[in-house]
C-alpha cells in the first residue's frame, strides 16, 4: 500500500466508513460492543495486527489491557497484559501527560534505550506501533493502540488516534454508567457487599454443585435495641469488614437491614468448618453478639432450598439461645423485646393522675416515635423530656423508687448525679451527656450503679434516644427507660464468681489509689469435647465445681471473676505480689484435679497468662482488652505460663492487625505485594544466566521481612492464592527477560502448603501454555525441612511437575543431616548450597575440601550446582576453584527492583 492509496482511504476513512462505523458504535445499546465495532473498524483500516485498549489503575500503577482486536492468524495477547506495571511504559506516560502520541517504528531501535518495555513488546512479535492517550477531563485514563500497521504514515495515524481516543473517552465513560448502575442493583449501598437481588441470580445461576454451605447471620443486638427502622451503620460496617475477613471465599450478601448471608459453592467441608470455627473463636475473644445458624450438604443432588431452611431453623435456635441469655442479664420478661406500637400512652404510663401526663404532652415538645421506640425494648422506669425547655415528665413508678416528689421534673439529667454513689461512674455519665451534647448523638446507653431512695445500690442499664431540630444544631426531645440488672449481671449464677463489670471497677478502683497490681487470666481448655461426650448439664456442674474449689481455695484474698464463656481472671492485690508463682502454680494443680475428678483426659485443662507492669494511665476498659489478647496467646501456648506487660500485649495487637492488612491486600489484587529479582551469574565468565524471584510485601510505608509474613501466609492458607501469583509473575518476567537472554531461567519457591494443593500443577501447566513459555526456563525451589513432612504428597507432586517439564532445585542443601539421602532420592537438576556454607569454607581449608567433595559429588550425578552468599572475592575465588555451576550473591547482585533489573541488562 503505497502513500497515495493511503491518502484516498484516509480521505474516505473520514468522510464514509468512519461515519458508519461511529453510528453502528453510537446505536449500539451495549457501549463495551461499541467500543469492539471501533477497534475492529480501525485494525481493518490500517491493516494493523492487533488494536486494543489499556486502562490506568493509578492506586496500584498498573494498567490492563481490557480490549483487543486480532487480525487473522494473529495470536491474542489480552490474557497476558493485566495489571502490568506504569514503571514498563514511563516514557509512553511522559509524552501522553503532554498530549502526544508514543511511535515506534522499528522496535529494535528502543532495546537499549527502554528495556522493560521492549521486553514487553518482543515476545508480542510487534515491530512498529503507535498508541494514544485517551482523557478524562485532564487526567490520562489509558490508550488505544496499533500493532504492525502496514504502512505507518505519522500524520494520518495520529489523526485517526487522536479522533479515535476522544470518542472512546465518551464511549468507556458511558460503560462506566452502566455499570456503576448494574452494581448498585446487584450490591448494597451501605457496606458494598451483594444484596437480595445477587442473592436471587446467583442461586438461580448455580448448577453442577458439589457442595454447598450457608451461614446466616443476625446482628440480633441492632435489631431487636433499636427495632427494624433503626440502623447504627458503624456496626454493621464493622461486621462486614469481619465477615469479609474470616469467610474471604465466599460470596456475602446484605439481605437487609441486620441479616447478612453468606454463601460457598465447591468448598471443602474441612474448610468450611474451619471457618465457622474462625467466627466462633473471633465473637468469643472480641465478646461480640452475633446470632447465626449454618448448613452444609454434599450429597448430591444438592436441594439449596433445604440447605437454606436448615440454616435458618439453625439460625432460630441460635436466636432463642441468644434471649434467655439476654433475659437473665436485663432481668425483663420473654416479651421485653417486642415492639409497642398501638395503645393509649396511660396504659404504658399508668399515673394516679391522667390530666398530669396529658397536660405534659399538650404543651411540651414530644416525640411519640421515639418514645414507642423507647419502650419496646422494656424497662421498668420510662421517662421523657423536652430538652427545649429541660422540663421532664417520669412513671410513677420511677418517681416512687427513686423518691421524687412529682412526676414532672425540672433538670431531670443534673438531679439524676445525686443516685450515682460511686466517682468512676459519675464521671461515665456526664462524659455522656456532655458527648450527647458536643457530638450530636441520638443514642444514650450506659451501665453503671446507683442508689435508691432507700440508699440500697443496684446496677442499672440506662437507654434513651434523643431526637434534634433538622439542622442538628439544637436537641429536641429525649425518651429513655431505666432497667434493673438483677444477680446474674454482677455474678455469674454458675460458678458464684462475679463477672466482667465488677471486674473493671476493681481494676479502676486500684488505679485510682495508685497501687501496683497483677492480672492473672486463664481459659479452660477441651470443653467443647466435654459439652459434645457429656453433655451441658456435666460441662455446667465442672464449671460450678471449679469456682466453688476456687472460693474454698482462696478465701477471697484474690478476687476472682468469671469473664464470659471459658475465661477467668483473678487480680492479686499488691500485698499478694510477691507470692504470684505460689498462685499460679495453685491454680493450675487445682483445675488439673477437677478435670481429674470428671475424669477428662485433657493433658492441659488451663492456659495461663499473666498481665503485669500495668500502664496507669491507660483506661480500665482498655487493660480488659489487654487481658483478651493475653488469653488469645495464652490459648496457643497452653504447656507454658506467659507472662506479658502492656507494651508485649500491644506488640501481639499490631501483630494481629498486621495479620489483617495481610489477607486484605492478598485478596484485593495482591495489594501492596511485588516481586524482586536476584541475579545468577554463571561461574565461567559472570555473566547473568537466571535469576530467583523474591516476594515482597509492603506494610505501612516499610519493606516487611519475609520471615515475619510468609509463615502467616502459611497459617492462614492464603500462601496458595499468593503462591500462584508469585508463579504468574516468574512466568511473565522470565519470558520477556529471554528476549534479550535467550537461554535466561527463573527460580521459584514452593512452600509445603502448595505441595498439598491437588490443583497447583494444573494451574502451572496451564499458565506457561497461556505465557507461551517452555518450562525449561523454570526451576522450582523446595527447601530440605518439606521432605519428611509427608514423603508421598511431596512424590506425588515432584511427579506432577516432570510431567509438566518443571525441573527442581534443593534449596539451602547441607544444613540439615539428610542431605545426600535427599541428592539420591529426589531428581533435581541443581543443587543450591546454602550460604551458611559458604562463610564456613572460607574459615576452613578442611570444610572448604569437603565441599569441593559435594560439588564434585553432584557432578557425578549429572546435577548443576549453585552456591548462594557469596559476598567477598576470596569467597568467589573459593567457589570458582571448588567447580561450582552458578554464584548468587551480594558479591554480584543484591536483590533488586524489576526496574534496575531492566536496565541491567543494557548494561550486561
Amino acid at each position: 500500500m503505497n502513500s497515495q492509496t493511503l491518502h484516498f482511504n484516509n480521505d474516505y476513512f473520514q468522510h464514509q466508513l468512519l461515519d458508519k462505523n461511529i453510528a453502528l458504535a453510537l446505536e449500539n445499546p451495549n457501549p463495551e460492543t461499541g467500543i469492539e465495532i471501533l477497534l475492529d473498524f480501525l485494525g481493518h483500516h490500517y491493516a494493523c495486527e492487533r488494536t486494543y485498549i489499556f486502562e490506568i489503575n493509578y492506586s496500584n500503577h498498573t494498567c490492563s489491557n481490557t480490549y483487543e482486536w486480532c487480525a487473522e492468524n494473529v495470536i491474542p495477547q489480552k490474557e497476558n497484559l493485566q495489571s502490568e506495571p506504569l514503571f514498563q511504559i514511563s516514557h509512553w506516560m511522559e509524552q501522553f501527560k503532554q498530549k502526544q502520541v508514543a511511535v515506534i517504528s522499528d522496535l529494535e531501535e528502543i532495546k537499549y534505550t527502554n528495556p522493560a518495555t521492549y521486553a514487553i513488546l518482543k515476545p508480542q512479535q510487534i515491530h512498529s506501533l503507535i498508541v494514544a492517550p485517551i482523557y478524562s477531563e485532564d487526567s490520562v485514563i489509558g490508550f488505544v493502540g496499533m500493532d504492525n500497521p502496514v504502512f505507518i504514515h505519522t500524520d494520518i495515524l495520529i489523526s485517526a488516534l487522536y479522533f479515535m481516543a476522544n470518542l472512546l473517552s465518551y464511549m468507556l465513560k458511558t460503560r462506566d454508567l452502566i455499570k456503576h448502575a448494574d452494581y448498585l442493583e446487584y450490591h448494597d449501598q451501605l457496606t458494598l457487599a451483594l444484596n437480595q437481588n445477587a442473592l436471587k441470580r446467583d442461586l438461580e445461576k448455580a448448577n453442577d454443585l458439589r457442595s454447598f454451605g450457608v451461614i446466616i447471620c443476625n446482628l440480633s443486638h441492632i435489631q431487636e435495641i433499636y427495632d427494624h427502622d433503626f440502623e447504627d451503620p458503624t456496626i454493621i460496617l464493622e461486621w462486614n469488614n469481619i465477615l469479609k475477613r474470616i469467610f474471604h471465599q465466599y460470596k456475602i450478601y446484605r439481605i437487609g437491614n441486620d441479616i447478612f448471608v453468606i454463601m460457598g459453592f465447591n468448598l471443602e467441608k474441612n474448610y468450611f468448618s474451619e471457618s465457622i470455627a474462625a467466627l466462633e473463636e473471633y465473637i468469643a475473644t472480641n465478646q461480640k453478639n452475633l446470632i447465626f445458624g449454618f448448613s452444609w450438604a454434599d450429597t448430591l443432588p444438592i436441594n439449596l432450598f433445604q440447605v437454606f431452611l436448615a440454616a435458618k431453623q439453625a439460625m432460630y435456635a441460635s436466636r432463642t439461645h441468644f434471649y434467655y441469655q439476654i433475659d437473665l442479664k436485663s432481668c425483663s420478661n420473654q416479651n421485653s423485646h417486642s415492639s409497642v406500637k398501638t395503645g393509649k400512652l396511660s396504659c404504658l404510663l399508668p399515673s394516679q393522675n391522667d390530666s398530669v401526663l396529658n397536660n405534659f404532652i399538650a404543651n411540651n415538645y414530644f416525640d411519640l416515635d421515639i418514645f414507642f421506640k423507647s419502650m419496646s425494648i422494656g424497662g421498668l422506669y420510662p421517662y421523657f423530656g423536652d430538652l427545649t425547655s429541660d422540663l421532664w415528665y417520669i412513671s410513677d413508678s420511677m418517681r416512687d423508687f427513686f423518691g421524687f416528689k412529682t412526676n414532672i421534673v425540672t433538670d431531670l439529667l443534673k438531679k439524676w448525679e445525686k443516685f450515682i454513689p460511686y466517682k468512676e461512674d459519675l464521671d461515665l455519665y456526664r462524659s455522656d451527656v456532655e458527648n450527647i451534647m458536643t457530638l450530636k448523638k441520638e443514642i444514650h446507653d450506659l451501665v453503671y450503679r446507683i442508689n435508691d431512695k432507700e440508699g440500697n445500690e443496684l446496677w442499672i442499664r440506662c437507654f434513651g434516644l434523643i431526637t434534634w431540630n433538622a439542622d442538628r444544631s439544637a436537641p429536641l426531645s429525649f425518651c429513655g427507660n431505666v432497667f434493673r440488672l438483677n444477680h446474674a449481671f454482677i455474678v455469674d449464677p454458675i460458678t458464684n464468681l462475679p463477672r466482667e463489670k465488677p471486674a473493671i471497677r476493681e481494676i479502676g478502683k486500684l488505679q485510682q489509689l495508685q497501687q501496683s497490681f497483677v492480672l492473672v487470666c486463664f481459659r479452660l481448655n477441651g470443653f467443647s469435647e466435654v459439652n459434645e461426650l457429656r453433655g451441658r448439664r456435666i460441662a455446667n456442674n465442672l464449671l460450678k465445681d471449679i469456682g466453688s474449689k476456687i472460693l474454698k481455695s482462696f478465701d477471697k484474698q484474690i478476687p476472682f471473676y468469671r469473664l464470659d464463656g471459658l475465661r477467668f481472671l483473678a487480680i492479686i492485690p499488691p500485698e499478694q505480689v510477691s507470692t504470684q508463682e505460689i498462685f499460679l502454680q495453685k491454680i493450675k494443680t487445682l483445675i488439673y484435679e477437677v478435670y481429674s475428678s470428671y475424669n477428662l483426659p485433657v493433658r492441659t485443662p488451663c492456659s495461663i497468662g499473666v498481665l503485669h507492669d500495668i500502664n496507669p494511665k491507660v483506661s480500665a476498659q482498655e487493660i480488659m482488652t489487654d487481658v483478651m489478647s493475653v488469653l488469645e496467646i495464652a490459648k496457643n501456648s497452653p504447656e507454658e505460663i506467659l507472662v506479658h506487660s502492656s507494651q508485649t500485649v500491644r506488640v501481639h495487637r499490631e501483630k494481629k492487625q498486621m495479620v489483617i492488612d495481610l489477607s486484605d491486600d492478598a485478596l484485593n489484587n495482591f495489594r501492596n505485594f511485588r516481586v524482586l529479582i536476584q541475579p545468577i551469574v554463571s561461574a565461567k565468565n559472570h555473566k547473568i544466566v537466571g535469576g530467583e524471584i523474591l516476594l515482597r510485601w509492603r506494610y505501612e510505608g516499610k519493606d516487611i521481612s519475609p520471615i515475619v509474613f510468609i509463615p502467616i501466609l502459611e497459617e492462614t492458607k492464603l500462601i496458595l492464592p499468593v503462591g500462584r501469583w508469585v508463579f504468574e509473575q516468574a512466568v511473565r518476567h522470565c519470558k520477556r527477560i529471554c528476549a534479550y537472554i535467550p537461554d535466561f531461567f527463573a527460580d521459584f519457591n514452593v512452600s509445603y502448603y502448595q505441595i498439598n494443593d491437588d490443583e497447583f500443577p494444573a494451574f502451572m501447566k496451564s499458565t506457561l501454555q497461556k505465557r507461551e513459555l517452555s518450562s525449561d526456563h523454570l526451576i522450582m525451589e523446595l527447601t530440605e525441612t518439606h521432605y519428611n513432612d509427608n514423603p508421598l504428597k511431596l512424590q506425588q507432586f515432584l511427579d506432577s511437575c516432570r510431567n509438566i517439564g518443571i525441573q527442581m532445585a534443593l534449596d539451602d542443601f547441607g544444613v540439615g543431616y539428610s542431605s545426600l539421602e535427599m541428592l539420591l532420592k529426589y531428581p533435581a537438576k541443581v543443587v543450591k548450597l546454602d550460604r551458611s556454607l559458604m562463610k564456613k569454607m572460607s574459615d576452613s581449608k578442611d570444610i572448604s575440601d569437603f565441599i569441593t567433595s559435594i560439588v564434585y559429588a553432584c557432578r557425578r550425578f549429572n546435577k548443576l550446582v549453585c552456591v548462594e552468599g557469596v559476598e567477598t572475592e576470596k569467597e568467589l575465588q573459593i567457589v570458582t576453584e571448588a567447580g561450582c555451576d552458578f554464584i548468587q550473591g551480594y558479591y554480584f547482585y543484591q536483590p533488586m527492583e524489576l526496574t534496575d533489573f531492566y536496565d541491567l541488562l543494557i548494561k550486561e
